[in-house]
C-alpha cells in the first residue's frame, strides 16, 4: 500500500486559485502601501526619525546635539523628556530637552553626557543623520505661581530639567507667563568638578543674564570642587559669573531660604552627609519646593536616598532633617 498522497485534481486547483491570488494581491497591496505611502508616521508613542542639525562638544565629557523633529506636538508644560533609541543594542533611554520646540517648532537642544550605550550611539552620529525618538515623556507635574520659593539644587547635567523650567517660565518669548508676573522666587545651587565641566555658555549665559534682569525673581550660584590658581569668577561670554570653590553645603540651602545658619557647622564630606547641630526648622507661613537632580550621592545626600523599585521614596539627608517632606521634596 503506498503512502504518497493522491494528486489534487484539476477540480481543487481550480477552488484553491482565488485563494492564492487573493493572498497574493493582499501581500502586493501592503508592500506598495508600505513603499508608497506619501504620509509618515507622527511624532508620537512609537519611534520616528529625527534629524540631526549640528553636534558640538562644549565641555570635555558632554555633547550638544540640536536635532529636527517629525511633527512634533507642543509639550504640555516643563519637566518633559524625548526617548532616544539605540537600533545597535534595541535599548532606549530619555534625555531632557534644554528648551521648547524652536526654529519652526519643531527642533530640540540635548546636552548629553557621553557615557552610557544611547549616549555613546548618539556621540557617534554625523550631522545628517536620522535618529529614533519618540515622546513626549512628562515628568514632575509644575504648577505655576503656586510656591513662595522654589530651591534647586544640581550637579552635573542634572541643571537640564531646572534650564527647561527657566525657559518655560523666563527665557522663552513664547512663555504663557510674562516674565516677573509671578509670586514665586527661584534659586538654582548647581555643582560641578572644574569649571570646564560647568554648563555650557549657552545655557549659563540666559541664565546670568535673567540673574542680572531680574534678581528678585531668579538666583544663581556656581560651585566647584577645585579652580586652577583659585579662581573666584567664571567668564561666560564677557560677563563674569562668581564662583564658590567647594561643594554645596546644608549652609548655602539655610542662606537661600532666608535663614540663619547654626552655630555648628553641617558638611558634606564626599557627598556623605555629617550632621553636628540640631536640624534647622521650616517655616510653615512659606510654602517651598525644593528640586534635587543630579549623580545619586548628590541625591541622597539632601534628599534622601531612592526606593528599591526607582521611585522617589521616603524623603532624608539634609531636607529631610530640616523637616521637609514627600510633596515638598521632589527626586528628578
Amino acid at each position: 500500500m503506498s503512502n504518497a498522497h493522491p494528486k489534487p485534481g484539476p477540480s481543487r486547483l481550480i477552488r484553491r486559485a482565488p485563494l492564492v491570488l487573493g493572498t497574493t494581491l493582499l501581500l502586493s497591496l501592503s508592500i506598495s502601501s508600505y513603499y508608497l505611502s506619501p504620509s509618515k508616521p507622527s511624532f508620537g508613542q512609537t519611534y520616528t526619525p529625527a534629524l540631526l542639525l549640528s553636534h558640538t562638544q562644549p565641555t570635555p565629557h558632554t555633547s550638544l546635539f540640536r536635532l529636527r523633529l517629525l511633527r512634533p506636538p507642543k509639550p504640555g508644560g516643563p519637566f518633559y523628556a524625548l526617548w532616544v533609541r539605540s537600533p545597535v543594542l534595541q535599548i532606549e533611554r530619555e534625555f531632557t530637552p534644554l528648551r521648547g520646540l524652536e526654529g519652526k517648532g519643531d527642533e530640540v537642544e540635548l546636552w548629553v553626557k557621553r557615557e552610557g550605550e544611547v549616549a555613546r550611539y548618539l556621540a557617534g552620529r554625523k550631522v545628517g543623520d536620522e535618529i529614533g525618538v519618540r515622546g513626549w515623556s512628562p515628568g514632575v507635574q509644575w504648577e505655576d505661581q503656586h510656591w513662595d520659593e522654589v530651591i534647586m539644587i544640581s550637579g552635573g547635567t542634572g541643571i537640564i530639567p531646572f534650564y527647561q523650567l527657566m525657559d518655560h517660565l523666563f527665557l522663552n518669548p513664547r512663555s504663557p507667563t510674562p516674565p516677573g508676573s509671578g509670586k514665586t522666587k527661584f534659586t538654582l545651587l548647581h555643582a560641578a568638578p572644574v569649571p570646564e565641566e560647568l554648563p555650557p555658555a549657552s545655557m549659563l549665559g540666559p541664565l546670568g543674564e535673567l540673574q542680572r534682569s531680574q534678581p528678585d525673581k531668579f538666583r544663581l550660584r556656581l560651585f566647584v570642587d577645585s579652580a586652577p590658581s583659585g579662581a573666584r569668577e567664571h567668564l561666560v561670554g564677557g560677563a563674569a559669573l562668581p564662583l564658590t570653590v567647594r561643594r554645596i553645603q546644608p549652609y548655602d540651602i539655610w542662606l537661600a531660604l532666608g535663614l540663619s545658619p547654626p552655630t555648628q557647622q553641617t558638611f558634606f564630606s564626599r557627598f556623605r552627609f555629617r550632621s553636628v547641630s540640631p536640624p534647622a526648622a521650616k517655616d510653615p507661613s512659606r510654602k517651598v519646593l525644593f528640586l534635587v537632580s543630579g549623580p545619586e550621592g548628590m541625591v541622597q545626600a539632601f534628599a534622601g536616598p531612592r526606593a528599591r523599585d526607582l521611585t522617589e521614596g521616603q524623603v532624608g539627608g539634609v531636607l529631610g532633617g530640616m523637616g521637609y517632606g514627600r510633596g515638598e521634596v521632589r527626586k528628578l
